[in-house]
């Protein structure tokens, strides 16, 4: 906003130029560079807060990724666990019915 005020500033004050190089020349100039710079430094805070709120963002992204690899290293457990549950049964399954007594 600063930058649009001091360009508006600097064309009325072309437009008070009787000359090139005289004393209104000069301060549109200057008002100019000062333009660029209110522009320069507004594109830099705006980047400044993008990457901000991106970083803030990959860190909540990070923090899902390690809870979901602790849930999936939780259902791996879990998962090995039922099958040497079931293999376990598996074997003591037979060697029970094999204790049976027959009619």
């Amino acid at each position: 906003m600063l930058s649009l005020i001091v360009a508006a500033e600097s064309h009325l004050v072309y437009m008070l130029c009787a000359r090139l190089f005289d004393a209104p020349y000069v301060v549109a100039m200057l008002l100019k560079i000062a333009e660029y710079i209110f522009v320069l430094t507004g594109l830099f805070i705006s980047n400044v807060f993008s990457f901000s709120e991106v970083e803030a963002h990959t860190l909540r992204i990070c923090c899902g990724d390690q809870s979901l690899a602790k849930e999936i290293g939780v259902r791996h457990r879990r998962k090995t666990s039922c099958g040497q549950a079931q293999d376990e049964l598996g074997t003591r399954v037979p060697a029970r019915t094999a204790d049976l007594p027959r009619p």
